[in-house]
């Protein structure tokens, strides 16, 4: 079995921030990741409807994390991480 140098993976990074951009490429990486999950295909079993329907729901639920820089995807788009995490910004009352 080949060793792989450590160094060598830590100098280019594989797991990018998602910019606006990136946007559309991310939701189409999710929608494709999600295409046979069994919850999601109950919610639109007809596939042309799951094709429309699922990058409005993912970019509801997480698309303001591209906005506050806490979304991601891995090099070349071949995937992105389900959690994105939306900033929540608290007030404080005093």
């Amino acid at each position: 079995m080949k060793q792989i140098e450590q160094s060598s993976i830590v100098s280019a990074p594989l797991i990018r921030t998602a910019t606006s951009p990136d946007a559309e490429r991310c939701l189409a990486a999710l929608t494709l990741a999600f295409g046979a999950d069994p919850a999601y295909r109950w919610a639109w079993p007809d596939p042309q409807q799951y094709l429309e329907a699922f990058p409005r729901f993912a970019r509801a639920f997480g698309g303001g994390a591209i906005f506050h820089g806490t979304a991601y995807y891995y090099k070349g788009f071949s995937g992105v991480p389900c959690g994105w995490r939306q900033v929540r910004h608290r007030t404080r009352n005093r």
